[in-house]
């Protein structure tokens, strides 16, 4: 155990916590991030974008420009490798409930595979977040009063790839890339894991058109649940 976490991240042993930003994230978001922990103990940049930090005397991994279902599922194992317990995924979705506007946050209950990885390599159909992670996140929401959609989402192979309607659930009320394969292998290897969205983009609004909302969402969930978390720990400690 660590020999292929030391090899990508520098360390035997990963803090406990990790964060996954999915797709890309702008350099401002990627600042404001990172600029509220008091140290940056380890940093790279390569096929994605990788941070241990500190603040509050506790450490969180954190890694931005994580693309794809193949990435995901390597990165998995990478992150057991390392001792992580714990992920929460916020990454942005294609919002296909017509009363879902960008900006607004997912809570997924499940996810359909058909990313090409969970759903060909172990013939996956659904893949489902931590419940007890889900929940925690789900009841930070609430306390902040801050809306947030719950049903099943989909992941697929890209952004550019609309599944058709006979494989897609109807139900589904999202759409992204990596959440499918990283819940199941998550599930798979004994780590924690769930996901919030931020919807980018919809049938009225498109992936193009201005991030500011979207981006600023993002933020504004992984500091919320960063904060709550870091302030569990030191409760515990």
């Amino acid at each position: 155990m660590g020999e292929w976490s030391k090899w990508e991240f520098g360390f035997e042993e990963l803090p406990n916590s990790c964060f996954i930003f999915g797709g890309t994230s702008s350099p401002e978001t990627i600042q404001s991030v990172i600029s509220s922990f008091d140290t940056i103990i380890f940093h790279k940049h390569d096929n994605y974008e990788a941070y241990i930090v500190e603040k509050y005397s506790q450490k969180i991994l954190i890694l931005f420009q994580v693309y794809g279902a193949a990435m995901v599922a390597d990165l998995i194992f990478l992150l057991k490798d390392g001792g992580v317990k714990e992920i929460v995924f916020i990454g942005a979705a294609y919002g296909m409930e017509k009363q879902i506007a960008v900006g607004d946050f997912i809570l997924p209950s499940r996810i359909q595979c058909l990313d090409g990885v969970a759903s060909t390599l172990d013939n996956n159909e659904f893949s489902y977040p931590d419940a007890g992670l889900r929940t925690w996140v789900g009841k930070l929401f609430i306390e902040n009063e801050i809306s947030i959609w719950q049903g099943d989402t989909v992941s697929v192979p890209t952004t550019f790839y609309h599944p058709s309607s006979d494989k897609y659930d109807r139900e589904v009320i999202a759409l992204e890339m990596e959440l499918a394969s990283l819940c199941h292998y998550a599930f798979k290897t004994g780590i924690k894991a769930c996901g919030v969205l931020v919807v980018s983009d919809t049938e009225n609004h498109s992936l193009l058109a201005d991030h500011e909302l979207t981006n600023r969402n993002i933020i504004r969930a992984f500091q919320m649940i960063y904060e709550s978390q870091a302030n569990v720990q030191r409760i515990e400690v």
